[in-house]
């Protein structure tokens, strides 16, 4: 029996999809977290974070269906190179449509940060999580560069599968790459938050509008209490 390798899989659209999953049963369990920050007392925040998410939806959109997850984080390593022999690019993203993905990757980033900043933590904090994915981010690039190259050639069914071993085969190493590129996605996103988030929040430091405003819902509580405390004197 052959069957002919499913190419679609491997390629950008598929792991576009996957990486909406994953992120979904990520945010399954901090639900609570997600619904404080949509729900947020003040309306501006409130705003932000519907912005962040329209954008981060639209951006994840765009380079699932117009450019490619993999070349596009293998960008920065591909420019880094020191010969143009290295830093070609076979059948590349028109730069128009990088472009775009670009600009809603930015655009994405900045909402964002300013979330991280009241939600999540301030400058040492950003830190922090800016040193861990420097550290994370080489080991698993370079590993999941070992494992990035054609799928139907890795299976060396010659773009077949010729027994249901043959089919077993090539979806768990499909599902190693693509965790594998998931991983290396998520944490060149952190690594760019991280980047982003340090002014961001400065900017709303001196705006003074980081942290939430007090409010007056516990002012009788405290006066009734002071009162109290008066009386038993």
């Amino acid at each position: 029996m052959r069957i002919p390798t499913p190419d679609w899989l491997a390629g950008s659209a598929a792991l576009g999809v996957a990486l909406l999953v994953v992120v979904v049963l990520m945010g399954r369990p901090n639900r609570s977290f997600l619904r404080d920050v949509a729900n947020d007392p003040e309306r501006l925040w409130r705003g932000i974070a519907r912005v962040a998410a329209c954008l981060s939806l639209t951006c994840w959109g765009w380079i699932t269906v117009f450019d490619d997850w993999r070349r596009l984080i293998d960008a920065p390593y591909r420019l880094a190179q020191r010969y143009p022999s290295e830093r070609a690019e076979f059948a590349p993203t028109p730069e128009t449509l990088r472009a775009v993905s670009l600009v809603l990757l930015v655009a994405s980033l900045v909402p964002v940060a300013a979330l991280v900043a009241r939600h999540v933590g301030g400058y040492g904090v950003q830190l922090a999580l800016l040193i861990g994915a420097a550290v994370f981010w080489p080991p698993l690039y370079l590993l999941r560069r070992r494992l990035d190259f054609d799928l139907d050639l890795a299976t060396t069914f010659g773009g077949e599968l010729t027994s249901p071993g043959a089919a077993i085969a090539y979806a768990v190493f499909l599902l190693g790459t693509w965790l594998l590129a998931i991983a290396t996605i998520l944490l060149s996103y952190l690594a760019l938050l991280m980047v982003v988030a340090p002014p961001v929040t400065l900017l709303l430091d001196l705006l003074h509008r980081r942290r939430p405003r007090p409010t007056a819902e516990a002012t009788p509580f405290f006066t009734a209490l002071g009162d109290r405390a008066a009386r038993g004197r």
